[in-house]
């Protein structure tokens, strides 16, 4: 396996070719390779029909947008699911079992997967696992796969304040961490 050409260049690239880069190289391993069997996605999604700020949290080996599909065609479903937010890990099993663990008193109903979480801490929660559990790949020198999802520091026009802003893949309103004002994140 060679070092992924488009490292390099990670910051300069949209999110979207990150994530097709992303998604096509790992698709490329090998997963009847021991190293990569456990492999997948840790994943953050929304259904706009069940009810504002509620999270489903899971896990998949394939595609989180594949997950989707097969959520939102459940028998007994109403409305589509949609990712918000995930990261890819060596042990998606352990992965997702942290990261409800860390989110668990904002879980909905106990034993499900929805989280009624402030999405701030729920993208921690998934930053973590995907730092502890991260993707090593290379031959001869082990490298951290980077994750798709990037964050911007923005300077606030009203008060100057810094605030960090992260990508996300549904559209939401920014607000300086100082003075509260709508923060221009286009």
């Amino acid at each position: 396996m060679t070092h992924p050409v488009w490292k390099e260049q990670w910051a300069f690239m949209s999110l979207e070719d990150r994530l097709v880069g992303t998604g096509q190289f790992l698709e490329s391993l090998d997963r009847h390779n021991g190293d990569y069997e456990g492999m997948g996605w840790v994943y953050a999604m929304v259904n706009p029909a069940v009810r504002d700020r509620v999270f489903k949290i899971g896990r998949t080996s394939r595609w989180p947008w594949e997950r989707a599909g097969e959520l939102t065609n459940g028998s007994g479903v109403y409305g589509e699911f949609f990712p918000v937010y995930f990261v890819h890990v060596g042990d998606r099993v352990v992965a997702e079992r942290h990261v409800q663990k860390l989110l668990s008193r904002f879980r909905a109903k106990q034993g499900k997967e929805f989280f009624e979480a402030p999405l701030p801490g729920l993208l921690d929660a998934l930053d973590e696992v995907g730092a502890r559990w991260p993707v090593w790949v290379g031959d001869e020198e082990l490298q951290v796969l980077p994750q798709p999802f990037m964050s911007f520091v923005h300077h606030c026009d009203k008060c100057g304040a810094s605030t960090m802003i992260r990508e996300l893949l549904l559209p939401v309103r920014a607000r300086c961490r100082e003075c509260n004002a709508e923060l221009d994140a286009a």
